[in-house]
């Protein structure tokens, strides 16, 4: 949004990379605290000093991380994943127009892997019957391959 001229202001601009220092630093965390090489209160000291967290913020971050190893990898691989199909997508059909075509289309997809989506490059595309038919009024499903799903 903030590359398409929404939300633009310095406080915008500032909360996105404090953001994203966030996902980097829970990457660093996680996998830094189920290898044994940080303990509890190193977790937190690492938020509050280098990502500006609050201390009992930290906390709960840290223990949430605890109790549910890797799960916060998958956001950080999630947005790269999606960054880099959404590059593909660009480079093959063009911007979309409007912006919310390419995101649209991927979510009638489905609930399966982006990049499964992608490897049929034509999943994907604007004029796959895949991304035409819209789920609410055709009865129709299709996998990412365009083949009629069982079921």
């Amino acid at each position: 949004m903030y590359e398409l001229g929404f939300l633009q202001g310095n406080d915008v601009r500032l909360t996105q990379l404090r953001n994203r220092l966030w996902r980097a630093a829970r990457v660093i965390l996680d996998s830094s605290l189920h290898t044994g090489k940080m303990s509890f209160e190193e977790a937190v000291d690492f938020l509050v000093e280098k990502v500006r967290f609050e201390p009992y913020a930290a906390e709960l971050e840290v223990g949430m991380y605890i109790r549910r190893p890797t799960y916060v990898l998958g956001y950080l691989i999630g947005m790269q994943e999606l960054m880099a199909i959404r590059e593909d997508y660009v480079r093959l059909y063009g911007e979309p127009s409007p912006p919310s075509q390419f995101y649209d289309q991927l979510l009638t997809i489905g609930s399966i892997p982006p990049s499964r989506a992608f490897s049929t490059r034509g999943a994907i595309a604007p004029e796959s019957p895949v991304m035409t038919a819209s789920p609410r009024r055709s009865s129709r499903v299709r996998s990412a391959a365009g083949v009629p799903a069982q079921g």
